[in-house]
């Protein structure tokens, strides 16, 4: 049997979510949204990302 990586796509977003939540830094960077300075420049937020991954997870519903 073969093991695929969207076998396990709901858990990698949830640890995603996790170091997301868990980082001290205020907008992103490298090590929750893999986002250095030039990706905030071009708009990526730690914020968005957040979002992104609670509707992929559902998890928005139970705020």
């Amino acid at each position: 049997m073969e093991i695929y990586q969207h076998d396990n796509i709901e858990e990698l977003w949830r640890r995603a979510l996790k170091a997301i939540e868990t980082c001290q830094c205020a907008q992103g960077c490298p090590s929750c949204i893999q986002a250095g300075r030039r990706g905030r420049e071009a708009g990526f937020k730690k914020s968005d990302a957040k979002t992104v991954l609670d509707g992929l997870l559902g998890t928005w519903l139970h705020y």
